[in-house]
């Protein structure tokens, strides 16, 4: 399988830890793009699920920007956040 669309991995350190996921060429073709981020979406999320690790994926500026941000496991229910709640959100 041949991807032609590179993919930036870029590593959120500040407040909030996660991976940021862009298309290195922005103005390729739809099906590429895609290919490429769902492949390296597809590594890192693998990773967090074999370590056991929950995360929560946000989807942006039309699926080409994608947040992944591992999270710890909630302990007491009454303090989990919309985050904690969500699955998948798709911000436009």
């Amino acid at each position: 399988m041949q991807f032609s669309v590179g993919v930036v991995v870029e590593e959120l350190l500040d407040e909030v830890k996660g991976f940021v996921l862009t298309p290195l060429d922005d103005k390729a073709e739809q099906s590429a793009i895609f290919s490429s981020l769902s492949f390296v979406f597809g590594l890192i999320v693998n990773s967090l699920l074999e370590q056991n690790i929950p995360h929560n994926v946000i989807l942006t500026n039309g699926g080409h920007t994608i947040y992944i941000l591992p999270r710890k496991f909630q302990t007491e229910s009454n303090k989990a956040g919309w985050v904690e709640f969500a699955g998948v959100f798709l911000c436009k």
